[in-house]
């Protein structure tokens, strides 16, 4: 994947939430994705495989990053725009996880 654009409104969103550029690298290499069918957006989140993926290849990075876990971060569809960075209220109904490489998605069963 390209180098990622932040929108003025993701920069502002990470900085009162202190979200780190290393979480948001975590994120697009180990979370889980999902399309809102309401939405021309990807959310990009944690979820229970994600986080037992990531303890087990980073287990000293779990209790570092443990309070950021419920945030998800918002992508432009089909491209590198990060439009926001948010808490994640409510479980996902189609998520999809990425394969190999930052922009291959399969449908997680």
């Amino acid at each position: 994947m390209n180098q990622l654009i932040f929108t003025n409104h993701a920069k502002e969103r990470m900085k009162s939430r202190g979200i780190s550029m290393r979480y948001v690298d975590l994120l697009l290499d180990y979370g889980a994705s999902t399309f809102p069918a309401y939405k021309d957006s990807e959310v990009i989140y944690f979820d229970d495989k994600s986080k037992q993926l990531l303890k087990k290849n980073n287990p000293s990075l779990i209790s570092e990053f443990e309070k950021f876990m419920n945030f998800s971060l918002v992508l432009q569809k089909n491209t590198n725009i990060v439009l926001t960075v948010m808490r994640k209220y409510r479980k996902e109904k189609h998520t999809y996880k990425r394969s190999s490489g930052r922009n291959k998605f399969r449908k997680n069963p």
